[in-house]
C-alpha cells in the first residue's frame, strides 16, 4: 500500500504518528509521511522517528516511482523497529 503523503496536503505539519510498515536495516517505510521525497532537484524532508526511548535522525527520503512507497533512511540502522510498530514523527 502507497505511502500516505501529508506533505501535499499540509505543508506546515511538524509532528504526527505513523505506523511502521517496513523496516529492513536503515530503511523504513511508513504508513503515512510529511517529508518530502528527494525529487527533481527539491531537497527532501528530515526530522526525527522516535518510539520510547530511540529517536533517531531522517537523513533522506525517497519514492519509489514502480510502487509508490516512500522510504525514510535514519542516519543508522533501527533494528529496535519493526513492521506495526507505531512512531513519533517529528
Amino acid at each position: 500500500m502507497p505511502t500516505k503523503p501529508f506533505y501535499l496536503f499540509d505543508s506546515y505539519l511538524e509532528e504526527f504518528e505513523a505506523k511502521v510498515q517496513v523496516a529492513a536495516g536503515n530503511q523504513v517505510v511508513l504508513d503515512q509521511t510529511a517529508f518530502h521525497p528527494l525529487t527533481g532537484g527539491v531537497a527532501c524532508g528530515i526530522g526525527y522517528l522516535a518510539k520510547g526511548d530511540l529517536k533517531c535522525k531522517v537523513v533522506k527520503v525517497e519514492r519509489n516511482k514502480e510502487t509508490k512507497e516512500i522510504t525514510h533512511m535514519p542516519e543508522a540502522a533501527v533494528a529496535d523497529l519493526g513492521q506495526g510498530d507505531f512512531v513519533r514523527v517529528c
